[in-house]
């Protein structure tokens, strides 16, 4: 006879002894792996600095420009270059990914109306998605 579970916030105490989503998960095993390797440390690290850096950055979607808070106009290449000059440890592509990350689910304007925030997503899954389909010989430049 198994002892009963207690309840957390990842059950309702109804599972039995390895029921849950999170026993013997190989996928959890190797996120938790991963983010505890020198790699996963820095992409945690990464990502903290760029989320507060980009804070107070806006975006001009039709223009497909991030708007910096000294108003500079900056293209995805422009910005991951200006991230580049005060992170210059970040990879290049760590930093791109990340801004494209951002653009689709962090970039979250404040006093958009519910058609806003629509139009806003439609344009900027266009932008990444274009921004994605070039050849790699032009993101270097």
């Amino acid at each position: 006879m198994s002892k009963p579970r207690k309840k957390s916030w990842s059950s309702n105490g109804d599972e039995q002894e390895g029921d849950s989503i999170f026993a013997d998960n190989p996928f959890l095993e190797g996120l938790l792996d991963w983010m505890g390797s020198p790699e996963g440390q820095q992409h945690i690290e990464i990502s903290d600095d760029l989320w507060v850096l980009l804070k107070d950055v806006q975006v001009d979607a039709k223009q497909r420009l991030l708007i910096w808070p000294d108003a500079e106009r900056l293209t995805i290449d422009q910005s991951v270059q200006r991230i580049q000059k005060q992170h210059s440890s970040f990879p290049r592509e760590s930093v791109e990914d990340f801004l494209l990350f951002w653009l689709e689910a962090g970039y979250d304007p404040e006093n958009y109306s519910q058609e806003q925030l629509d139009e806003l997503d439609k344009l900027t899954e266009r932008w990444v998605k274009d921004h994605e389909r070039r050849p790699k010989i032009a993101k270097r430049r």
